[in-house]
């Protein structure tokens, strides 16, 4: 972006650990998370003012922030039949985040608010070789504060996500779509009252992919998706349509590469190419 300082370096260091436990006819799964700090931190002025362009999520930058401190977190999960094509779950998730310095030459540390989630789903499936799932989640988010001050309410929100699932032998479609309502954000107190601004926006997203296999060890990815974000007081409605492809190319029994690249069109333009990796251990 024009006039921006150049912005680069590692990011934090994120791991999760995950444990399933029968109970009944269902079962319970436990998620512990964790992010280390090892990003880049206490960042200039005018960083500061570049990362907070990255961060803006209809960009969908890889690397959308640096170091943000220290974060812990767990969630519990536990999903039922209720009959022989139904599946119901419920789940709760609760994050913690430390203190740390986010622009250098402040003498407050940054707090952000804890974080929480509840979350109701359900799967159906409609037959042998299709599915459809639902989930409806509840973000709550506490206050940010620096030095004992608040000076940021994000604002709670609520989402609803559904899928579509139909594999036949190899080929997968799968299409999804999601909606998120964000509340209102309250900022710092100025002339005596209150703010309230919408800084973070509601948006829609659908998206669909299919995968298709060439031979033994090579597939082609094809999908096609959009994206909308409502109007904040940072930027005006923006409108975005995506068209992508890829292949799969299996390395060994156990890891695959996916080269892949997108084109965007709409409030901007532009070409985004990636490579991936995966492995099972």
């Amino acid at each position: 972006m024009d006039g921006l300082p150049a912005l680069s370096g590692p990011t934090d260091i994120q791991a999760a650990l995950s444990y399933a436990q029968p109970a009944g006819e269902g079962s319970i799964v436990i998620n512990a998370t964790a992010n280390v700090p090892t990003g880049q931190q206490e960042l200039t002025r005018e960083e500061f003012i570049a990362a907070t362009f990255l961060s803006q999520d209809f960009y969908q930058f890889p690397v959308s922030s640096f170091g943000r401190g220290l974060g812990t977190g767990g969630s519990v999960t536990w999903a039922t039949p209720v009959s022989g094509s139904v599946v119901v779950g419920v789940g709760g998730a609760f994050r913690y985040h430390r203190k740390y310095d986010p622009v250098a030459g402040r003498e407050q540390k940054y707090n952000p608010g804890e974080e929480g989630r509840l979350t109701a789903g359900v799967d159906i499936q409609l037959s042998r070789v299709s599915a459809l799932s639902a989930d409806l989640s509840l973000f709550v988010y506490g206050t940010d504060t620096a030095g004992g001050v608040d000076r940021f309410d994000a604002g709670n929100n609520a989402s609803i996500r559904m899928q579509y699932l139909r594999r036949v032998d190899e080929r997968t479609l799968r299409i999804t779509g999601r909606f998120r309502q964000q509340e209102k954000s309250t900022l710092p107190i100025r002339s005596g009252s209150g703010r309230e601004r919408q800084v973070l926006p509601s948006q829609g997203a659908f998206r669909g992919r299919y995968v298709t296999p060439l031979t033994d060890i090579v597939s082609v990815q094809v999908s096609a998706s959009g994206r909308w974000y409502d109007e904040t007081a940072a930027f005006e409605r923006k409108t975005l349509v995506m068209i992508g492809t890829g292949v799969g190319i299996e390395v060994g029994e156990t890891m695959e590469v996916t080269p892949r690249i997108e084109y965007t069109a709409g409030s901007f333009t532009g070409l985004a190419g990636s490579f991936g990796f995966s492995a099972d251990l």
